[in-house]
């Protein structure tokens, strides 16, 4: 049987109204999955900064971008240290996305959290990257991201350290290539490394040979004939060697690139976002003493606070082998 027209009327008002919350429906799935925090796994982390998924989408970080690799940039001695950090960090985890623009097929801009970190806020605060600003950034947030550019900044680090370097490489003579090619990586302020072995209680031996003394401390050497001192450094060796022995750690650069017998001179970190390196660890426990030359000093404060704790509480090897080592106890009773 036919409609009327007042019968075709309310149907096509129906139809209409089915239509238009179909439409509203839609739009807030929109909304809804431009905004949300889902799950994805990085693929690729590509020199520049930006993240290849699993799913082949490009992503870029916002509010943030990496120095370039280029001598007109200030910083660029620092890009490949940037990207490695990064690499380590994301390739190959599951990380939480919130995509900023879905209408882009390619690079689009994202904020991304590692285990509750975000990413941006610990390569600004490191000094790896440098804020850019974005009117998809929430005034809060835009705030932070300055501040921990400022901060880092102000402390110099990372980038803002420039790429001048203290060693001169001409003074090694015709090994100097060799030299360029073994140690640059390691010349950033921040750099990356697997300990192969521990040959002391302060110095270890990354696996492509390069060998780091630890700043900031003195350990006796566990071959030190003298009473109490070979006990020492071997309790020394030991306690480092179960704290970093096969694992991955992170070096920062002070003044001094190497010493006089050409090792590496760093603060060791067991993870990038710590902020007590293993060198000030090695005091707090009792295994080191603070011992600073030179212009080296970033932590100074820091390790002589651990050192006086350390001998109040008499840890480590301080109380297993002797506490008149490095004469500071013999010194004290003197001057009473």
């Amino acid at each position: 049987m036919p409609m009327n027209d007042k019968e075709k009327k309310m149907f096509g008002n129906r139809l209409l109204k089915i239509l238009i919350f179909v439409m509203i429906l839609s739009l807030q799935n929109t909304v809804f999955s431009k905004n949300a925090w889902t799950t994805r796994t990085v693929d690729r982390v590509l020199e520049d900064g930006r993240l290849v998924f699993n799913n082949g989408k490009v992503s870029f970080l916002e509010g943030m971008q990496f120095p370039e690799r280029k001598k007109n940039d200030p910083g660029y001695c620092h890009a490949r240290t940037s990207w490695r950090v990064l690499k380590l960090l994301l390739e190959g985890h599951s990380v939480r996305v919130q995509i900023h623009d879905d209408a882009l097929k390619n690079n689009i801009p994202i904020s991304l959290k590692k285990e509750k970190a975000d990413i941006v806020e610990f390569l600004l605060e490191k000094g790896l990257a440098r804020f850019v600003d974005s009117d998809r950034i929430s005034t809060p947030q835009r705030k932070k991201y300055q501040l921990l550019e400022q901060e880092a900044r102000f402390f110099q680090k990372g980038l803002w350290q420039g790429c001048e370097t203290q060693l001169s490489l001409q003074k090694w003579g015709r090994s100097q290539v060799e030299y360029q090619r073994k140690y640059a990586p390691f010349f950033a302020p921040l750099s990356v490394g697997i300990v192969d072995q521990v040959l002391a209680g302060n110095v270890l031996k990354l696996k492509n040979g390069i060998i780091i003394r630890l700043l900031g401390i003195q350990v006796p050497s566990p071959n030190d004939q003298r009473q109490g001192f070979r006990c020492f450094g071997e309790q020394a060796r030991n306690y480092l060697e179960s704290l970093l022995l096969g694992k991955t750690v992170y070096l920062r650069k002070d003044f001094s690139q190497l010493d006089e017998r050409k090792r590496l001179l760093r603060y060791v970190f067991g993870d990038i976002r710590e902020k007590i390196s293993i060198n000030e660890t090695l005091i707090r426990d009792g295994y080191a003493k603070s011992f600073w030359e030179g212009k080296d000093e970033l932590y100074k404060k820091q390790f002589e606070h651990s050192q006086e704790q350390s001998y109040s509480n008499l840890n480590g090897a301080w109380k297993n082998c002797s506490s008149f080592i490095f004469h500071e106890f013999e010194a004290k009773k003197l001057n009473k």
